[in-house]
């Protein structure tokens, strides 16, 4: 009866092991993260399927806004949230892989070209600058001083904004940028100015805290990228969506 309840316990411990990891990613960031077919795609969402695949562990992704994922695996009911960026309030919040799974490239935009300075943050000083409710943004943008940060829960919406005069300025990866112009009018686009790269921002795949098979599972995951970037098949997915980061 004992060997009977010691090998129950190792087979529960093996599907323990074994049940896949709940993942949540936004639901409108195409072509990263968004909802195609009434599913989850996008390259981010390939990218972790295909890290985990390569070192073995089950994983099922769920889709929903940023906010509301981020508030599921802060609760525990989700494991993890795909691309998280770090800053001084988000990184205490979550565990974290060793290495980012994106590194995005972050462009200053303004409404029009304000005199020949070179781009960087201190041009937000005083100024109203659009954010997207829930997203991270480095520690530099929002220290500076005096900015009015403006908040809406779309980028386009605030990008709209940007157009019309509303806001200053908008801090845009490369590929956001693009995909973003492409949905204004030709009018629009007329008042959007693009400074240029001002900085980098790594995305993680963010576990949420408390559960030491986090641990483990961030590992993996860190083990499944390295994979994907010897062979060539990170690059190759990004590639297959048309997304740059």
């Amino acid at each position: 009866m004992r060997g009977f309840y010691i090998a129950a316990c190792l087979l529960a411990a093996q599907a323990a092991v074994a049940a896949p990891l709940r993942i949540c990613a936004e639901d409108q960031w195409p072509p990263f993260a968004f909802v195609q077919d009434g599913k989850p795609a996008g390259a981010s969402i390939d990218l972790v399927l295909a890290a985990f695949k390569a070192v073995g562990v089950p994983v099922n992704v769920e889709s929903g806004s940023y906010v509301r994922c981020m508030q599921l695996v802060r609760e525990g009911r989700f494991d993890a949230l795909i691309d998280v960026a770090q800053n001084d309030e988000r990184r205490p919040q979550l565990l974290w892989p060793r290495q980012p799974m994106l590194l995005l490239e972050l462009h200053l935009v303004g409404n029009k070209p304000r005199g020949n300075d070179s781009a960087g943050f201190e041009r937000m000083q005083s100024r109203r600058v659009g954010i997207t409710r829930g997203y991270e943004y480095p520690n530099r943008m929002l220290t500076q001083p005096g900015i009015q940060l403006v908040e809406s829960p779309s980028e386009l919406g605030n990008f709209r904004h940007l157009a019309l005069g509303d806001l200053d300025f908008m801090l845009l990866s490369r590929g956001t940028l693009a995909t973003l112009l492409s949905q204004l009018t030709v009018s629009e686009r007329q008042h959007i100015h693009d400074w240029g790269a001002i900085d980098t921002l790594p995305l993680y795949l963010a576990f949420g805290p408390g559960k030491p098979e986090h641990q483990q599972a961030a590992d993996a995951f860190d083990r499944g990228m390295q994979q994907l970037r010897k062979s060539g098949d990170d690059q190759r997915i990004l590639d297959k969506w048309k997304a740059v980061p």
